[in-house]
């Protein structure tokens, strides 16, 4: 078996052979670490032969950027480098297996780069010797990686006093978890994270929920996780839901500290994206209301605003007269806690209205 300084010269050749992705540097290179992307700062490091550093740059790229196929080509190289053979035969295999051939059909290019990059595998399983089996990664990833697939399906995703799902998923990622699976686990930690932050926020909701401080910023925590993983440039009208309902939870965080103009603001940003959500009406008008120097005119304009966003909802149009008085009373100073007010007033209407629902002519015989 070759020594590990007789890796490292034949890692060396190869690279100068063929033509690394790891050491194609540009003129206009940064410094390493000092780059917003860590691929790029995995490129410096291993130009400057200080793979050790480097390693954990490409596993935090691909954390990142889980499908990007020269990525998996990087760790290998580096951890040939390293003179870790097991480790890069496992993801020169998985290069190979995965991503050697382009998703429209192999070209000419592609067919070269798969030879070169076979060259480089089978010099690290022969520096491996005959007797060393077949690669495995640690096994704690995949312990890791099992827990948290555990307690995604037991839920919760985000639990009030830390831990959950999301807490194991941060455990997977230390571990140095650097595998493609990481599209589909991440799909689903997003699709618990929306089921788990629509349970407290539906649609349909037409009253503000009853949460304290802790418990909004919870749900502003999964929020951030769904915005995070969102593209920049979505149109999908999921991405929009959970956008709209974020700017509503910064929104009644700001307004528990009574920070009403900021408060404001983003409720006005939830209703851009999403005019149909009443509690979001109901919270601007809160806003409005309890403000240091309320507007009669810009209250009346809201609530305009707030009726036609309940005659859409088919919810009770005496709704609106409830919301009014109840802003006309916060405007003479006659109640002491204006959200508690207008969101009873609003609970009594809609009351009001499944009674009448319920009610049935008499019959004529």
């Amino acid at each position: 078996m070759m020594d590990v300084r007789g890796l490292r010269r034949l890692a060396a050749a190869l690279a100068l052979a063929l033509g690394m992705t790891l050491g194609a540097a540009s003129a206009s290179a940064q410094s390493p670490g000092t780059s917003a992307d860590p691929w790029e700062d995995a490129r410096a490091l291993y130009r400057a032969q200080r793979f050790e550093q480097a390693l954990p740059f490409i596993v935090e790229a691909i954390q990142r950027e889980p499908g990007r196929a020269e990525l998996y080509l990087g760790i290998a190289r580096t951890h040939f480098q390293l003179g870790r053979l097991d480790e890069a035969v496992w993801y020169y295999d998985l290069y190979l297996r995965q991503f050697s051939v382009p998703p429209d059909g192999e070209t000419a290019a592609s067919r070269q780069i798969r030879e070169r990059v076979l060259a480089e595998r089978t010099s690290a399983h022969d520096a491996r010797g005959d007797e060393a089996g077949t690669p495995a990664l640690p096994a704690a990833q995949d312990s890791a990686r099992q827990r948290f697939l555990e307690r995604l399906e037991e839920g919760p995703v985000f639990a009030s006093r830390g831990g959950g799902a999301i807490a194991l998923w941060n455990t997977l990622l230390r571990t140095g978890y650097a595998r493609p699976d990481l599209v589909s686990l991440r799909e689903r930690l997003v699709a618990a994270t929306r089921a788990e932050a629509r349970a407290l926020l539906p649609d349909t909701l037409t009253a503000i929920p009853a949460l304290s401080l802790a418990e909004w910023e919870l749900q502003q925590t999964r929020h951030m996780l769904l915005i995070e993983h969102a593209a920049e440039e979505s149109d999908d009208p999921e991405v929009a839901r959970d956008r709209a309902a974020a700017h509503f939870v910064d929104g009644q965080i700001l307004l528990l500290g009574q920070n009403h103009a900021a408060a404001r603001e983003r409720f006005e940003a939830c209703l851009a994206l999403s005019p149909g959500f009443i509690p979001a009406h109901i919270a601007r008008l809160i806003t409005l209301i309890e403000g240091s120097d309320p507007e009669p005119a810009t209250i009346r304009e809201a609530l305009t605003e707030a009726e036609a966003a309940l005659v859409a909802r088919e919810l009770d149009p005496t709704a609106h007269v409830l919301l009014l008085q109840a802003a006309a009373a916060r405007l003479l100073e006659q109640v002491p806690d204006t959200a508690v007010e207008i969101d009873q007033l609003l609970r009594r209407a809609q009351a009001e209205r499944m009674e009448r629902s319920t009610v049935r002519p008499a019959s004529d015989d």
